[in-house]
C-alpha cells in the first residue's frame, strides 16, 4: 500500500490480511475519484477500542474511526470492519476530514452555505437535511456518501443502513467539489 500511495504510511500492527485488502480497495476508490494526494500526508492505523471509547460505546456512541489533523493520522477501529461497505464508508468519511484540513477554503464555503453562524464543532440547527449534526461531521459524512454513490454508480443500497441521507443541495455541493478535486489532478 505504501508503495502504491506515496503520501500514505500504514501502521503495520493490528491489521488482518482481510482488513488490509478492504483498506486497499477503499484507498483505490478514493484515488480513482479524488486522488489520494488531496488528503496530504496520512498515517493510517488500526486500533482496538481503548477504555475511553468503551465508555462512549456503553452510552451508545461507538466510534468507527477518527482523524487527527495535528498528527495527520487516520485511525480505524474494530466496528469499521463489520463489513466491507461500512469499512469503505468509514475510510471515505475519515478521508473527508483530512480533506477539510488540506482544503479549508472549500470546507469554509460548505459551512457558510449550510451552517451559517454555527461554530464548527457545535451542534446547531440548520436548514435542509444534514448528514450529521455538526458542520465538521456533516461535511465528512456528505463527502463519504457522495463518494460511495460515485463508487457504487448511484446505488444507495450498500450504505443505506449506515447513513442519514443528506439533502440534494449538500450532495450537489459535494459532487461539484469532488469534480473540482478530479480536475486538479
Amino acid at each position: 500500500l505504501t508503495a502504491k500511495y506515496k503520501n500514505v504510511q500504514i501502521d503495520g500492527s493490528r491489521w488482518t490480511l482481510e482488513e488490509l485488502t478492504t483498506l486497499e480497495k477503499s484507498l483505490s476508490d478514493i484515488d480513482s475519484f479524488v486522488g489520494m494526494e488531496e488528503g496530504g500526508e496520512i498515517t493510517i492505523r488500526r486500533r482496538h477500542l481503548d477504555f475511553t471509547y468503551i465508555i462512549k460505546w456503553l452510552f451508545g456512541d461507538t466510534p468507527l474511526g477518527a482523524y487527527d489533523p495535528v498528527t495527520e493520522t487516520l485511525t480505524l477501529y474494530n466496528g469499521a470492519f463489520a463489513d466491507e461497505d461500512l469499512a469503505d464508508l468509514t475510510t471515505y468519511h475519515e478521508f473527508g476530514h483530512a480533506i477539510q484540513y488540506e482544503h479549508p477554503e472549500e470546507f469554509l464555503e460548505y459551512t457558510n452555505e449550510f451552517w451559517e453562524g454555527c461554530p464548527l464543532n457545535a451542534e446547531c440547527t440548520t436548514s435542509g437535511f444534514p448528514a450529521s449534526n455538526t458542520p465538521i461531521e456533516d461535511f465528512a459524512e456528505t463527502f463519504a456518501i457522495s463518494l460511495s454513490l460515485d463508487v457504487n454508480q448511484g446505488d444507495i443500497k450498500p450504505i443505506a443502513e449506515y447513513i442519514v441521507f443528506p439533502d440534494n443541495d449538500r450532495l450537489n455541493f459535494m459532487d461539484t467539489y469532488i469534480t473540482l478535486l478530479q480536475n486538479r489532478r
